[in-house]
């Protein structure tokens, strides 16, 4: 028999996977569907969508590599938060028109989520670090 909160994290670890691929499958239309796309926004989130729908496929056959998943889960929205970030910032740094606080998406609401999902799954060292590397990653530029 399954310990609940063993079973509660593997439904959590499932549906925290289904609604990122839900959320960046649904980016991926707007941002497709707009008449004046940004490059980045047309590449960063069919990845993810397909990234996080590959390791769904892979965590429901191997519901023991929750840890492993969710480090994976973690690097990609890391490494697009921080994409972004400085993607947006040297954009702005090498052009004399454009503004940062026009063109810089809103990257906040996503550390914020990435730090609570941190507090549940990982260790309080482990979330520290995350804590610490996402903002050394993502508001460092900006």
């Amino acid at each position: 028999m399954q310990d609940i909160d063993d079973a509660w994290t593997r439904k959590l670890t499932r549906t925290l996977l289904l609604v990122s691929s839900l959320g960046f499958g649904l980016a991926t239309v707007i941002h497709y569907l707009d008449p004046t796309p940004r490059p980045l926004d047309q590449i960063l989130p069919p990845i993810n969508c397909l990234t996080y729908l590959g390791l769904l496929a892979y965590y429901w056959h191997h519901p023991a590599s929750q840890k492993i998943v969710f480090r994976l889960w973690l690097y990609t929205i890391l490494s697009t938060l921080a994409i972004s970030a400085w993607y947006f910032v040297i954009k702005v740094v090498l052009s004399d028109q454009l503004q940062l606080s026009e063109e810089l998406p809103p990257l906040a609401p996503a550390l914020l989520m990435i730090h609570a999902t941190t507090s549940i799954f990982a260790e309080p060292k482990e979330s520290f670090k995350v804590g610490l590397i996402s903002w050394l990653l993502i508001a460092l530029p900006i």
